[in-house]
């Protein structure tokens, strides 16, 4: 749920904050939202072994990606 909650949020910032994202957006965002629609509408079955590596290796990442802006 919570990795569907980033993309949500990441498209909101997008959809309020054009200016925002346009100077700050990544392509890890871009495939965050991405992410949250395939989990949110199942457009295919969810491989847990990607989502695991997503959650051990790509957060900590993105997570210090957007520290660096707040």
């Amino acid at each position: 749920m919570r990795l569907q909650d980033i993309g949500e949020n990441l498209s909101h910032v997008r959809d309020a904050f054009p200016d925002f994202w346009q100077e700050n957006a990544t392509e890890e965002w871009l495939r965050a939202i991405g992410l949250r629609n395939i989990i949110s509408h199942g457009y295919a079955e969810v491989d847990f072994s990607i989502i695991w590596v997503l959650i051990t290796k790509d957060l900590p990442i993105f997570r210090e990606s957007i520290e660096r802006l707040l």
